[in-house]
C-alpha cells in the first residue's frame, strides 16, 4: 500500500507540473458575429469597441499606412468543405466609433478565413485588406458568384452621382486559400441625364426620336446618354467561365444646322444687342445595345471581343 500511495503522489506532482497547453480560440457557429468576435476579441456592433487600426499593404518604396476604421461584417462566404470567408468593411471612424468618412471616402475590404473542427470554428487565415471600395464609407452591394471549376467570387456593385453625372462599377475578386485576388473591374453603367436640363427632356423622348436645341443648350464633346451593363457568368466546369456584359440604353448624336428661326443670343455687354443665332444642333436619339465577352487566362479576365460604350467620368 504504501508503494502504491508514494507512485500516485509522485503521478499527481508530476501532472500539477506539466504546462498546460492552451487551446486555441474558437467559436461554435459561422454566423456574422461569432466570426467577428473570433477576428476581433472584445469586438462591438458600435462604439469604441467597434474600432481598430488597420494596416494598408505597402507600395514598392513606402511604409504602410494605418487608419482607424470601425469595423462590420460584410458578407459570409462559402467556397465550399469546412471553410468560411468573413468579408469585412471598415468605415474611416476616430477613436470612439464616429464616421469620418466624406463622399469620396471608400470602405476598406477586409477578409478573415475559418476552418470547422470538431464542430467548432477555427481562424486560419487573414488578409485585412485586401481592396478599398465604394463611396461615403459605403462599400455598395456585396455577394458571391460562381466562376465555376468548383471557384467562387466576391462581385462587388457600387455607384454614384457627380453635378448630375452618375456610374456605378463593377469589380470580381476571386476568392483562393488564403488571399482574394482582382480579377475583374470596370464602369458598368453611366448616365449625364442631370447634368443638364436639355439632356432630361432628350433622353425622356425616347430612340428614333429628333430636337432641335440651341447650340449654348447642348454639349457636342459628351452629348446626352443613358447606358445600362448588365453581366453575367456563363456555368463551367473545367474551371472560370466566359464574363459577358450585355449593354443597353440611349445615346445622342447631332449635327449643326441652319436654324429655323433665328433667335437672340445673349448681349456680352449690358445695354447692348445680342446676334441672332443662325445655326443650332439637331440632335438624334439612338437606342444602344452592345456587348463585351471576356475571357478568364493567367489568374484574370482579358477582352474577348466588343467595346465599353460608356464615355467615363
Amino acid at each position: 500500500m504504501g508503494r502504491i500511495f508514494w507512485v500516485m503522489c509522485w503521478l499527481a506532482w508530476f501532472l500539477s507540473g506539466c504546462e498546460r497547453v492552451e487551446e486555441a480560440p474558437s467559436a461554435a457557429s459561422n454566423e456574422p458575429a461569432a466570426l467577428m468576435q473570433l477576428a476581433f476579441p472584445g469586438w462591438k456592433p458600435a462604439g469604441p469597441e467597434s474600432v481598430r487600426e488597420i494596416a494598408s499593404p505597402a507600395e514598392p518604396g513606402k511604409a504602410p499606412e494605418t487608419g482607424s476604421y470601425t469595423l462590420s461584417p460584410g458578407l459570409v462566404l462559402i467556397p465550399g468543405g469546412d471553410r468560411v470567408v468573413l468579408v469585412v468593411v471598415g468605415v474611416p471612424a476616430d477613436a470612439q466609433g464616429n464616421s469620418q468618412a466624406g463622399h469620396a471616402s471608400q470602405a476598406q475590404l477586409g477578409t478573415y478565413w475559418f476552418e470547422k473542427r470538431d464542430a467548432r470554428w477555427f481562424k486560419v487565415a487573414e488578409q485585412p485588406e485586401f481592396a478599398q471600395e465604394g463611396f461615403s464609407g459605403n462599400p455598395g452591394e456585396l455577394r458571391q458568384v460562381e466562376l465555376g471549376g468548383g471557384k467562387i467570387a466576391l462581385a462587388v456593385e457600387n455607384g454614384s452621382c457627380w453635378q448630375g453625372s452618375c456610374g456605378s462599377w463593377l469589380t470580381l475578386y476571386a476568392v483562393g486559400e488564403q488571399q482574394l485576388s482582382k480579377v475583374f473591374g470596370d464602369l458598368l453603367s453611366s448616365d449625364n441625364e442631370g447634368a443638364s436640363s436639355g439632356c432630361s427632356d432628350l433622353l425622356n423622348l425616347g430612340a428614333g426620336h429628333q430636337q432641335r436645341v440651341a447650340l449654348d443648350d447642348y454639349s457636342s464633346g459628351s452629348g446626352c446618354y443613358q447606358i445600362v451593363g448588365r453581366w453575367s457568368i456563363a456555368p463551367a466546369t473545367a474551371g472560370p467561365g466566359q464574363l459577358s456584359i450585355e449593354y443597353g440604353g440611349l445615346q445622342s448624336s447631332a449635327e449643326q444646322v441652319p436654324a429655323l428661326k433665328k433667335t437672340a443670343v445673349p448681349a456680352k455687354a449690358e445695354g447692348s444687342e445680342g446676334e441672332k443665332a443662325t445655326e443650332e444642333y439637331l440632335v438624334t436619339l439612338s437606342k444602344l445595345q452592345q456587348q463585351q465577352v471576356y475571357n478568364y487566362a493567367n489568374g484574370r479576365y482579358v477582352l474577348l471581343k466588343g467595346t465599353n460604350p460608356n464615355p467615363g467620368l
